[in-house]
């Protein structure tokens, strides 16, 4: 957690602290995993792919921004390689032009890679994780190869959203100004509500129970984050991970809400807060007045 914490990965720290942990590894594990991927009934085909109009191609200075953008603290896969490990042959600064990274990538973007790099890009370490307290359900997680995850990322900007390349630019959209007014025949259109950029329209119930899931949320990272005990750490998980999302929902919601619900949540998150920073109400009010 201090880790994270430490190297501003704020979102994967308030993870951290939600999840259950991993799952031992016994054979009680293992016949979870086994039942969450029965065999399969039928031979598994393949069929041959078509020939590409065009040849697979990444830029160096797609993965010199991939690197850069590359999430912190990432996971351990089979090599032992994290994100900053990339970092260190592609520096942000632009000068990784001439690592071996980049021949690498070159050669599995055209493929000419040797066998045993394919091998090794196309594994991946795998655990489970326990999705309750008791460890009675499990999800099973795959960290693939790091080296994998960059030259996605950067063949991923290559092809960018400019112009040309976006389907908003498509020549199919071209005078198409308004929507259409009638629904395809058959279509039903839910009219008791509907979710947009994490708010909630239609009816009071629709909005009020989406509301009520989003103070859940938030009071589950706060229980959390109170058990962790380092108040320098608890401030920051406060500050960017749980009061941000009850101020956007404050803007895109707060007519919908009644002032009782939201002075409950905020009398609520005020006192945890406060507890969780060691201070007194004379303290609050004095620094909130």
């Amino acid at each position: 957690m201090k880790s994270l914490i430490a190297d501003g990965a704020l979102s994967k720290a308030a993870l951290r602290l939600e999840s259950f942990g991993v799952a031992k590894v016994t054979l009680g594990t293992f016949q979870k995993l086994k039942a969450l991927n029965p065999p399969y009934t039928t031979l598994y085909t393949t069929r041959t792919l078509e020939k590409a109009t065009s040849q697979l191609a990444v830029t160096a200075d797609s993965l010199l921004q991939a690197a850069r953008s590359a999430p912190r603290a990432s996971t351990q896969e089979l090599t032992g390689w994290r994100y900053e490990h990339v970092r260190f042959f592609l520096p942000g600064d632009g000068s990784g032009h001439s690592s071996p990274l980049i021949a690498i990538a070159h050669q599995v973007a055209e493929g000419n890679a040797p066998p045993a790099l394919l091998q090794l890009l196309a594994g991946g370490r795998s655990f489970a994780l326990n999705k309750d307290a008791k460890g009675t359900k499990i999800r099973p997680i795959v960290v693939g190869d790091v080296l994998r995850s960059e030259l996605l990322r950067g063949y991923g900007l290559t092809l960018n959203l400019g112009k040309g390349k976006s389907t908003a630019y498509s020549p199919s959209w071209s005078g198409l100004q308004t929507c259409p007014l009638q629904h395809p025949a058959g279509l039903e259109i839910n009219t008791a509500g509907y979710k947009l950029m994490g708010a909630a329209g239609g009816e009071d119930s629709f909005v009020g129970v989406l509301f009520k899931e989003k103070v859940g949320d938030a009071v589950r990272v706060r229980k959390r984050i109170e058990m962790y005990g380092d108040p320098q750490g608890a401030f920051l998980l406060f500050r960017y991970c749980v009061f941000p999302k009850l101020m956007y929902l404050a803007r895109v919601m707060g007519e919908r809400i009644s002032m009782n619900d939201w002075g409950r949540v905020d009398r609520e998150m005020r006192e945890v807060f406060s507890r969780t920073m060691h201070l007194i109400v004379a303290e609050w009010v004095m620094a909130h007045p």
